[in-house]
C-alpha cells in the first residue's frame, strides 16, 4: 500500500516553474525568524563556509559530472572503486557547505560558483542513469549468507547513494540558492533536474518507515509537497511514530547501536534523522509524544558517553548486526570536528533541551568545533542556525 500511496503522491506533481521563492521543510518558522533577526556578523560566525578551499574543491568536482553510481558492495567498503561515488560525495559535501554559506553571505562570487556548479550537473543530467533496482526487485542480496564481510555487490546502494545525492542537492538549493539571481535562466534547468530527481524513490516492500536515508525516502516527497503548498501531515506523523518505535527505553536504537565497530556512527546518523524529524513535526504542527522526548535524551547521553569511552558501546555493539564486533573498538573519527555527516542534532538538542546535563556535555565536546555549516547527510548545515541562536 505504501508504494501505491507514494506513487499517487508523486504523480500529482507537474513541472515546477522557476520563481524566486525558497523552500524549507526542516527548520520551524519561529526558529528561522529568530535567526533572521540577528546581525550578519552573528549569523556568519557559525554558518559561513570554512574557507575558500570549499569553493575551490567544489569547482574541481564540477567537471564531467557522473551519469550514474555503479559498483557498491553491501558493506560500502569499496567506495574508491565505485563508478561516480567519489566525485558525487565530494560535490554534495562541498555544496552542503556552499548553500549554507549562501544563506548568510553577501559574496556573490561564491554564490555564482555554487549556482554554476549545479547548472553544470543539471546540464549533464547527472546521476539519473543510475537504475532503480527497487522498481523491478533486482537489487541483489544485502549482506547475503556466506558474505560475512559484505563484499558482494549490492545494487541497492548504487541507487540510494544517487538518490540521496539528488535529494540533498535539492534541499540545499531550494533553501538558499534559488533566490540568488532569480531571473537567471540557469534556475529553470536546475529546478527541472532536481524536481525530477526528487520524484524518484527507492520503493520499499514494507510499510514501515525507518529514520535513515531521508527517513525511508519521504523527505523528498515532503519537499515536493512544500513547493506545491500542500504538505500531508500524515507522512510526518508516521515519521514520528517510526522514530519512537526504533528508540529503546535505554536510548539505544534498533539496527543502529548494535552495529559492531560502527555502532556509534550509526547511532549518531540515525539520531540525527530522528531529531530532524522532530523539527519537521514542530514546523508543521504535528504532535511529538513525551515518550519520544525522553528516549531522545537518553539516546543523546548514550552517544556522548560512548564517544568518550568506546567500551561503553560494547553492551549493544556485541550484537554485531551487519558489522563485526571488537571489544572497546569503534570505527569513527577521533576528532569530532572532522565528522561531516550527522552533525545537525548536536546543536538542535542543545537548543531544545538547554537544561539537560547532556546538553552541557555536548557543548563541552564541541568547544573546538567553531564552524557548523556542514551536514553532508542532509545537504544543509542545519546545526549552524541552532548554534547561532544558542549563542
Amino acid at each position: 500500500m505504501r508504494r501505491l500511496y507514494i506513487f499517487l503522491i508523486l504523480m500529482g506533481f507537474g513541472n515546477l516553474s522557476a520563481n524566486a521563492d525558497s523552500y524549507n521543510i526542516f527548520i520551524p518558522d519561529e526558529v528561522l525568524t529568530s535567526f533572521d533577526q540577528l546581525s550578519s556578523g552573528q549569523k556568519r560566525k557559525y554558518c559561513k563556509a570554512r574557507g575558500n578551499f570549499v569553493f575551490e574543491q567544489l569547482l574541481e568536482a564540477t567537471g564531467n559530472p557522473p551519469k550514474r553510481i555503479k559498483g557498491f558492495n553491501s558493506a560500502m567498503s569499496n567506495t574508491g572503486k565505485v563508478e561516480g561515488a567519489g566525485q558525487t560525495t565530494s560535490f554534495t559535501t562541498r555544496m552542503s557547505e556552499a548553500v549554507t554559506d549562501a544563506l548568510v553571505t553577501s559574496k556573490s562570487d561564491n554564490k555564482e560558483i555554487a549556482l554554476n556548479a549545479l547548472s553544470s550537473w543539471a546540464e549533464s543530467n547527472a546521476l539519473v542513469d543510475t537504475p532503480n533496482c527497487f522498481d523491478d526487485n533486482n537489487c541483489g542480496s544485502y549482506w547475503a549468507k556466506g558474505d560475512p564481510n559484505g563484499n558482494k555487490p549490492y545494487k541497492g546502494h548504487d541507487f540510494t547513494t544517487a538518490q540521496l545525492a539528488l535529494n540533498h542537492l535539492a534541499y540545499g538549493y531550494f533553501f538558499s540558492l534559488a533566490t540568488f539571481k532569480p531571473d537567471d535562466v540557469r534556475h529553470e534547468k536546475i529546478k527541472n533536474w532536481l524536481t525530477r530527481g526528487l520524484k524518484r524513490s527507492a520503493w520499499k516492500k514494507t510499510s514501515d518507515y525507518y529514520p535513515r536515508q531521508d527517513s525511508s525516502f519521504t523527505w523528498n516527497i515532503l519537499m515536493l509537497q512544500e513547493i506545491e503548498g500542500k504538505v500531508d501531515k500524515r507522512i510526518i506523523g508516521n515519521l514520528i511514530k517510526a522514530s519512537e518505535k526504533v528508540l529503546n527505553d535505554d536510548g539505544s536504537i534498533e539496527k543502529a547501536t548494535t552495529r559492531g565497530v560502527k555502532a556509534i556512527w550509526y547511532h549518531n546518523i540515525t539520531l540525527n534523522e530522528i531529531m530532524i524529524n522532530m523539527e519537521i513535526a514542530r514546523k508543521y504542527g504535528v504532535e511529538i509524544p513525551s515518550a519520544l522526548e525522553k528516549k531522545v535524551e537518553k539516546a543523546a547521553n548514550l552517544f556522548v558517553t560512548g564517544w568518550s569511552d568506546h567500551s561503553y558501546m560494547d553492551k549493544w555493539a556485541r550484537v554485531a548486526y551487519n558489522r563485526p564486533f571488537k571489544a572497546g573498538k569503534q570505527d569513527i573519527q577521533s576528532d569530532i570536528s572532522k565528522i561531516l555527516s550527522g552533525t545537525s542534532w548536536w546543536n538542535i538538542f542543545q537548543y531544545r533541551y538547554p537544561k539537560s546535563d547532556t546538553s552541557k556535555k555536548l557543548a563541552d565536546l564541541l568547544k573546538g568545533k567553531k564552524n557548523q555549516s556542514l551536514d553532508a547527510s542532509v545537504g544543509i548545515g542545519l546545526g549552524c542556525v541552532y548554534k547561532t541562536l544558542l549563542n
